[in-house]
């Protein structure tokens, strides 16, 4: 019998966003999302996390905010599928979220 692999979204986002980020992995399936919150442990080594946590997902969703584009964590991870991106092993999709961004700000 064959297992099938249901793909998983990683959400990448501010800290300010979490009510929506909440809403959003309640509507996508908390057993389909990687976030922060859920995820990882705080006292491990957050970026090993990160790595390997994006490293087995199959979308990256970045939603995109003022406090988003200034977060290092967020800047991180975005450096992080840049590679994987190129290769055709990660879908990126961006979201604006934030009124206050323009699309020129991105």
């Amino acid at each position: 019998m064959n297992t099938i692999k249901l793909p998983t979204v990683f959400i990448s986002h501010s800290s300010v966003q979490k009510p929506f980020v909440e809403q959003l992995r309640a509507k996508i399936g908390s057993s389909y999302t990687i976030v922060d919150k859920y995820s990882f442990e705080s006292a491990r080594l957050l970026q090993n996390e990160i790595n390997i946590a994006i490293g087995k997902t199959d979308f990256f969703v970045l939603l995109i905010s003022d406090e988003a584009l200034n977060s290092s964590w967020v800047d991180y991870e975005v450096r992080m599928i840049r590679e994987l991106v190129d290769e055709d092993k990660l879908q990126f999709l961006p979201f604006v979220i934030d009124p206050s961004v323009e699309i020129t700000d991105v």
